[in-house]
């Protein structure tokens, strides 16, 4: 799942209310399974699980244990300790806290990536634009959200996939073949004449 476009926020400690509405484009992108860049998960098992899973590595390798707010996909049980007091961490150990922290401050939410962790072939893509802002003396402020009625849908499909190529092979072994059998037709009229003119 992307977002782009505009962020929705609500301001604060205003003597006015905000209304604001906001229409959401929605974009299924599917790409080709067959591709080295995407992977088909279950609905079971998610792109989500396979990032939470990793976390759950890193988290045991560069800390040695969990953090508290941390919890494992599909609320199974832990498989290492939690921390309970300061830890010390490496220095590829608070780089890695580092990064984490930046990503959650500067983004509203974190985009987590990961190498082991290949992007879901069919992904939704969110559109967020800002289509219109009021002000009034009121005390309350609220969001509106326009959804269309309609979701673009943009599948990625082979131009030239494996069984076209058999088509072309064989279409091509038999003209080639055909060609083969009325030349050899034409060799044996002409030896046959020759033979007979003897």
């Amino acid at each position: 799942m992307s977002m782009i476009g505009d962020n929705p926020s609500i301001p604060v400690g205003n003597n006015f209310s905000v209304s604001s509405f906001y229409t959401i484009r929605i974009t299924k992108a599917i790409q080709r399974s067959d591709k080295d860049g995407c992977t088909d998960y279950s609905e079971t098992h998610g792109y989500g699980d396979c990032i939470q899973r990793q976390l759950e590595k890193n988290f045991l390798y560069y800390l040695g244990c969990y953090p508290p707010w941390f919890r494992t996909a599909e609320d199974r049980d832990l498989e290492g300790p939690i921390c309970t007091s300061p830890f010390n961490a490496t220095k590829e150990g608070e780089s890695y806290l580092r990064s984490l922290i930046l990503k959650s401050m500067f983004r509203s939410f974190i985009d987590y990536e990961h190498d082991h962790c290949k992007p879901p072939c069919s992904q939704f893509l969110y559109d967020v634009r800002l289509s219109g802002e009021s002000r009034r003396e009121e005390s309350v402020n609220w969001i509106g959200f326009r959804y269309p009625k309609i979701i673009t849908v943009k599948e990625e499909v082979s131009s030239y996939d494996k069984f076209s190529l058999i088509v072309e092979i064989g279409s091509s072994l038999g003209l080639w073949l055909g060609l083969c059998v009325i030349a050899l037709f034409d060799l044996g009229v002409d030896i046959f004449a020759k033979i007979k003119k003897h």
